[in-house]
């Protein structure tokens, strides 16, 4: 059976899915979106993680991982389980990566 869904950015212009990942067996699915905006109007990005649920035949939003005005979510990589996580930024100023694991 395919997993399949329409998956979309909260607002225009934040580059959604700029980076994605899969896991290995297609249930998991990490999303960058670095150019989400901030309280501040910044350009803070984040990671949303997304696992499919097989009953309701649907991908559900398991994490949201916010960036703080760095851009962040413009690469993402996971494990191929997809119980960990990393995802970086590349502002000059403020460039860094972060690992997450799941719990």
């Amino acid at each position: 059976k395919k997993y399949s869904d329409t998956l979309m950015g909260t607002a225009t212009g934040q580059f959604f899915g700029a980076s994605l990942q899969l896991s290995q067996d297609g249930s998991v699915l990490a999303v960058g979106t670095p150019e989400r905006l901030g309280y501040t109007g910044s350009k803070d990005g984040d990671v949303t993680i997304y696992e499919f649920d097989k009953k309701k035949d649907e991908w559900e939003r398991t994490a949201f991982i916010p960036g703080a005005n760095e851009g962040f979510g413009l690469k993402v990589d996971m494990s191929n389980d997809g119980s960990r996580i990393i995802a970086c930024s590349a502002r000059k100023q403020f460039s860094h990566a972060k690992i997450f694991a799941k719990k």
